[in-house]
């Protein structure tokens, strides 16, 4: 006997109504796992935060393994969550503060990337480049305010936080016969970026301060190709230019569009790149001043406001 059930203008009751996404979120972590944690909801990000006494083990080089299944734990959590709830969810973090350190581990993942990952559509390898580790120190007066600061998270900031993450993974370390390469603690570059809206309809600005300038170029096109991978990847549309800069050698890249996704399907090399894109970047003494400025060596003075160099390279849209 076949039964015929009309469900016109039923609705299926989400699992986690959006109403409900922060309690619903430290009432698990209490009941599953017996853990104490502070959820936030930001727009279209969702998060959680705990609190331990230290967060490095003994060595100060790794969190423990309980630690580090307390992330994994969390990590569950916060997906779980984003995956059942009628609100929209597109970011996911998860945080950890050693009281004992006053430092902060800071996971992010793109909610697409969670749900591919599970059907199999990323590798694990490309699933783990996805996933943002940040880790910071935090200041204790502003913990007392705010025990989880958490702001909500765009796409082109992402975007820009695994370009520097995956460019830092690439940074060579000097080895000698006298410092082999696990002793060798001070990195040869340095890497920071943004996105700036209102530069030529939209500009992801990569810097990186080289102390090895006779590889110069080697670092713009290593950092070039990690560009390219990330925005050619997300298949991210939604902005007109890249710029490319290596601060202390004054020299820049600065790439529109199609120029990038022409290098993503392989249409264009890197060395026909910087044959015909390469040019100079502003005088030498701005360079030393952008790079403190760029790396938190001094408090910046400049504001958003492109120059008039760079706005006429790249077209103002104000």
């Amino acid at each position: 006997m076949l039964l015929l059930w009309s469900v016109t203008g039923c609705a299926i009751e989400a699992t986690f109504p959006s109403h409900a996404l922060k309690d619903s979120m430290e009432r698990i972590a209490k009941e599953d796992y017996d853990l104490d944690v502070i959820a936030r909801v930001r727009g279209e990000t969702i998060g959680v935060m705990y609190y331990t006494e230290n967060l490095l083990d003994e060595t100060g080089t790794q969190m423990t393994p309980e630690l580090q299944q307390i992330l994994g734990n969390l990590t569950q959590i916060v997906t779980r969550v984003a995956l059942s709830t009628d609100a929209e969810v597109n970011f996911v973090v998860v945080a950890l503060r050693g009281e004992g350190e006053l430092i902060e581990l800071r996971l992010v993942r793109y909610m697409d990337d969670v749900k591919r990952a599970s059907t199999e559509a990323l590798s694990i390898t490309e699933s783990m480049n996805r996933t943002m580790f940040q880790q910071s120190r935090y200041d204790l007066n502003l913990a007392s305010e705010d025990p989880f600061p958490l702001e909500e998270m765009t796409m082109p900031d992402f975007l820009v936080a695994q370009i520097i993450q995956r460019a830092r993974f690439l940074k060579p370390k000097e080895e000698t016969e006298e410092a082999p390469a696990e002793a060798q603690a001070i990195p040869t570059e340095l890497f920071d970026g943004r996105f700036a809206p209102n530069i030529g309809g939209g500009a992801f600005e990569i810097s990186i301060l080289n102390f090895s300038p006779e590889k110069s170029d080697e670092t713009l096109v290593k950092t070039l190709q990690v560009v390219r991978d990330v925005l050619g990847g997300y298949q991210y549309e939604d902005y007109n230019w890249v710029v490319v800069r290596d601060l202390l050698t004054a020299r820049k890249l600065t790439l529109d569009r199609n120029t990038i996704e022409s290098y993503w399907k392989k249409k264009i090399t890197a060395e026909e790149i910087l044959e015909s894109y390469l040019q100079d970047d502003v005088g030498q003494a701005q360079v030393f001043k952008n790079a403190l400025e760029v790396f938190g060596f001094t408090q910046p003075t400049t504001t958003e406001e492109p120059s008039e160099t760079e706005a006429e390279l790249i077209g103002d849209e104000r």
